[in-house]
C-alpha cells in the first residue's frame, strides 16, 4: 500500500493561483471570430477584444459566435483606441461553463503530452466493459468506505466466531454487498473454459480483496475520521466541473484544513503517477478551491494493491 501525496497547500495553490480565481473572473460570450488569435467578446455592459496566446488559440479555430467563456486571470489593456485584454500565464479559460463535465471524464482524455478528446465521446455512446480490475475497484471502494464509517466501532473480520467489538461486519457481508449489482458480471469474469464458475479463481479474488482490506484496516487507523466525508460530491460553476471524491477529511483543529483521498485500486504504484490520475486530482483541486477558497491541507493517491499483488 502506497500513499503517494502529489500536491501540498502551498504548492497547489501557488502553481495554480486558484484562491482568487472567482474575484478574478470575467463571465462573456463570443461575438465574433476576427482572426487566429483575436476574438471579440462582449460582456453584460460593453464589447471588447481578447488577445489569445498559443495555450489558448485553439479556442479561435472551434468556438462560435454565442460561446460563452469564463475568462480567470486575463489581464487589461488600455489605449486610446479603446481596451483590450490578453492572456497571461495565469490565465484559464472555461469554455461553456454551464456545461459541467466530470472530474473522471477530462481525466480519461489524458495522454502523456496531449488530450484525446474523443475519448469522451466514445465513452458517451459506449457500453462499460466490466473487468476484473473494475470489480476489485468496486469492492476496495466499498471495503474503504466501510471501514471510514466504522472506525469508531473498531470493524473487524468477523469468520463466524464470536466478536467483542461493537457493530462487528462480516468481510464475506461486505464483498457481497459491493457485488450484489454485478452478479451476471461475476458469473461471466469468473468461469472457465467449460462455462462453468471458476470457483478456485473466484476465491482467489477474495483472498487478495482481503489482503487489501487488512491492510486499508491499518492505514485508516492513522487518520483521524472524526470529520471525515465519504465521496462527497462537489461542482464548480466557475470552472465547469463536477466530481465526487473519495475521502474528504476535515481537521478537527483547523476547519480550513481538508486532505483529499483519492483511492486506486486497479494497479500497484508503479514509480509515477499518470497523466490521467494527475488531471483528475488537479480537477480536483479545481473543486475545492471553489467551494472552499481559504482550504489548507494535502492531496494524496493512496494505491491499494502491493507490487508483488
Amino acid at each position: 500500500m502506497t500513499n503517494e501525496s502529489l500536491f501540498t497547500n502551498d504548492e497547489s495553490f501557488a502553481l495554480y493561483s486558484l484562491y482568487k480565481a472567482q474575484a478574478d473572473c470575467i463571465r462573456a460570450v463570443i461575438v465574433k471570430v476576427e482572426t487566429d488569435n483575436i476574438i471579440s467578446v462582449s460582456t453584460r455592459d460593453k464589447e471588447f477584444k481578447l488577445i489569445l496566446d498559443n495555450t489558448w488559440r485553439y479556442i479561435a479555430h472551434h468556438a462560435l459566435p454565442g460561446t460563452i467563456l469564463h475568462l480567470i486571470h486575463v489581464q487589461k489593456r488600455e489605449d486610446q483606441e479603446g481596451c483590450w485584454f490578453e492572456c497571461t500565464q495565469d490565465t484559464c479559460i472555461v469554455v461553456q461553463p454551464d456545461i459541467l463535465i466530470s472530474a473522471t471524464t477530462i481525466a480519461d482524455c489524458a495522454k502523456s503530452d496531449y488530450f484525446d478528446t474523443d475519448v469522451a465521446i466514445i465513452k458517451r455512446f459506449s457500453l462499460d466493459d466490466m473487468s476484473i480490475h473494475i470489480l476489485r475497484g468496486i469492492v476496495i471502494n466499498a471495503l474503504f468506505d466501510a471501514i471510514i464509517e466504522k472506525q469508531n466501532a473498531a470493524l473487524t473480520i468477523s469468520e463466524g466466531t464470536t466478536q467483542d467489538t461493537a457493530s462487528p461486519i462480516a468481510f464475506e457481508t461486505l464483498v457481497l454487498q459491493a457485488l450484489s449489482g454485478s452478479a451476471l458480471a461475476v458469473s461471466m469474469i469468473f468461469r472457465d473454459n467449460d462455462g462453468k464458475f471458476h470457483s478456485t479463481m473466484f476465491q482467489e479474488f477474495i483472498s487478495e480483496c482481503k489482503s487489501i482490506f487488512h491492510a486499508l484496516q491499518e492505514f485508516c487507523a492513522t487518520l483521524d475520521v472524526t470529520n471525515a466525508l465519504i465521496e462527497p460530491t462537489f461542482i464548480s460553476p466557475l470552472y465547469g466541473l463536477q466530481g465526487r471524491l473519495d475521502i474528504l477529511l476535515e481537521s478537527t483543529d483547523d476547519p480550513n484544513q481538508k486532505n483529499i483521498i483519492e483511492l486506486k485500486a486497479s494497479a500497484p504504484f508503479s514509480g509515477r503517477v499518470s497523466p490521467a490520475y494527475r488531471v483528475q486530482i488537479m480537477c480536483y483541486q479545481l473543486l475545492i478551491s471553489t467551494c472552499f477558497p481559504q482550504r489548507t491541507g494535502t492531496t494524496s493517491i493512496l494505491y491499494a494493491r502491493a507490487k508483488n499483488a
